[in-house]
């Protein structure tokens, strides 16, 4: 039997520990939301300004990698659970970035198009970025030594800049810049999922499906034991 290329050769051990993070990590928990309002409002307020430092400072904030390498996984381990679940993630994530950048766009009337903004109705180039950044994402998961790098991974994939212009443009009412946008972040999303998958099954990981539907389990009760503690400290 061929011997595996060192970097895909992971451990029963390791692949378990990196189901149950990608899942812990792609949960629409309290938390998880109020790091994607936040970097939102960082990114739009960048983006607005033309600061590409501040553009930068959001996308570091944001959580929504995890998410999307988890619809790979599920892919991967046909867990048709875990994409639904990933999906709703970066669904209501998507939600969240669209009605905060609307929002911090209405007190920046009239709105002008930056560089940074502009940057983000650029699709063609992106693909292979989007592709060559995944598949570095899903190394660094799988080893730590390499785990450094994530903070440039999830500046180079740029999953929550493209969102927010999509709000922007709809503040300002263009619509060229809403589809070009929304596109851009297609092409990303399309990109890691694609390359995500690839590695995920090069590595064993369409054996993790007991684990995987374990940790869903588990992140389910955990979600719905915040939202009854949530309930009752309301009432």
């Amino acid at each position: 039997m061929p011997r595996k290329f060192k970097l895909l050769d992971i451990s029963d051990e390791k692949r378990d520990i990196i189901v149950r993070r990608l899942v812990h990590e792609s949960s629409p928990r309290q938390v998880f939301m109020a790091l994607v309002f936040i970097s939102t409002i960082i990114a739009s307020i960048g983006l607005l300004n033309d600061s590409a430092s501040l553009v930068i400072g959001g996308m570091l904030a944001a959580p929504l990698l995890s998410p999307v390498l988890s619809i790979a996984l599920g892919i991967v381990t046909a867990d048709t659970k875990l994409i639904g679940f990933a999906s709703f993630t970066i669904l209501g994530s998507a939600a969240v970035v669209v009605i905060t950048s609307v929002i911090v766009s209405l007190f920046h009337i009239p709105i002008e198009l930056t560089q940074e903004i502009l940057e983000r109705t650029e699709i063609l180039f992106m693909l292979p970025v989007a592709i060559v950044a995944g598949a570095a994402a899903v190394l660094a998961l799988a080893h730590r030594d390499a785990i450094a790098v994530i903070p440039g991974i999830v500046v180079s994939v740029a999953l929550l800049p493209p969102i927010s212009v999509v709000g922007i443009g709809i503040a300002s009412f263009n619509w060229y810049l809403v589809q070009s946008a929304f596109g851009l972040f297609l092409v990303n999303l399309i990109g890691i999922i694609f390359v995500s998958t690839i590695l995920f099954s090069l590595m064993g990981f369409s054996v993790e499906h007991v684990e995987t539907a374990r940790a869903l389990k588990a992140e389910r009760h955990a979600l719905k034991k915040e939202q009854e503690a949530l309930k009752k400290s309301s009432v």
